[in-house]
């Protein structure tokens, strides 16, 4: 998954045409079963309102799952402006690879142009 993680900062680096700095929060590691958030914050460092930004969680099959809309949507974003988006998720199989930790990312779109943003989460048997 290492791959898919330098995929993603390869992308992230090319498409910075949209003027926005994204981080995905998530907790290091969670218990197999139960829900748990994960935050995308996204902040508006250019000089224009960014609006209809649609934010989508690009989640490990399987092995972390969402426990409501997967799409969420910014209207409007002011010019330095820092929104939080969160989402409900729920760890559903420990992952047996790459440090037994889940890769998730966020996708986030303005217009036609993605940016992206990603971290790991272990999930843990009870």
């Amino acid at each position: 998954m290492v791959a898919s993680g330098a995929a993603f900062s390869r992308l992230r680096e090319q498409e910075r045409k949209i003027p926005i700095k994204t981080k995905i929060k998530l907790p290091e590691s969670v218990l197999i079963g139960k829900s748990f958030e994960c935050s995308v914050v996204v902040e508006n460092i250019g000089g224009n309102e960014l609006k209809d930004l649609d934010i989508h969680l690009v989640l490990p099959e399987g092995g972390v799952v969402s426990l409501e809309e997967n799409n969420k949507r910014i209207e409007r974003l002011s010019p330095g402006e820092i929104r939080e988006v969160v989402f409900k998720l729920q760890g559903s199989k420990i992952a047996h690879e790459r440090d037994s930790r889940w890769f998730v990312a966020s996708r986030i779109v303005v217009g036609d142009k993605p940016n992206f943003s990603f971290d790991y989460v272990k999930v843990l048997q009870e």
